[in-house]
């Protein structure tokens, strides 16, 4: 699709402090806000998304320049279209990088992965083990550790099904 806006890199490039414009318009919802955070220039979309007026950030200028502001509003408006909600997926986006992140230091530090067999399996331990001998506690946790997390411990824990076997 041709895009007929106003907007050119030049105009952008010439803009300098003073200037009375705090927004220019690139048409379909997209425009640079001028001198937002100390002197950069801010892209933000506004779309409609469940009969709501909603505004999401594209990026800074000149980092995210003109061509590229534009290609990211068009796809914004595609997840629109397809009625995915921009903003929600883009906090989606973040809080499964931040979960990756989150997992990744665990694994680092020698500790099991949040929801997994062996993360539930140690916290179980951790409440019963005060009901237990020193012994029995050490024999359950050593079983754990060489003759089942090996195997299961690293699995999400709702991934898990028992079998039971129905012969008599």
């Amino acid at each position: 699709m041709k895009h007929s806006a106003t907007l050119t890199d030049t105009l952008i490039r010439n803009i300098k402090p003073g200037d009375q414009r705090k927004r220019l318009s690139d048409g379909n919802g997209l425009y640079l806000l001028t001198f937002v955070k100390g002197g950069s220039h801010g892209w933000r979309l506004d779309y409609t998304f469940a009969h709501r007026r909603k505004t999401i950030s594209l990026g800074t200028y000149p980092d995210t320049g003109l061509k590229l502001a534009r290609e990211k509003a068009a796809q914004a408006r595609q997840l629109v279209a397809a009625g995915i909600d921009p903003s929600a997926k883009r906090k989606e986006s973040k809080a499964d990088a931040e979960a990756l992140r989150t997992a990744e230091a665990r694994i680092a530090q020698g500790l099991p992965s949040i929801g997994s067999f062996e993360e539930v399996a140690r916290d179980w331990f951790d409440v019963r083990r005060s009901e237990w001998s020193t012994s029995y506690g050490e024999k359950v946790i050593r079983r754990l550790e060489v003759d089942v997390f090996p195997w299961l411990g690293a699995k999400a824990i709702r991934s898990i099904t028992l079998l039971i076997s129905t012969q008599n």
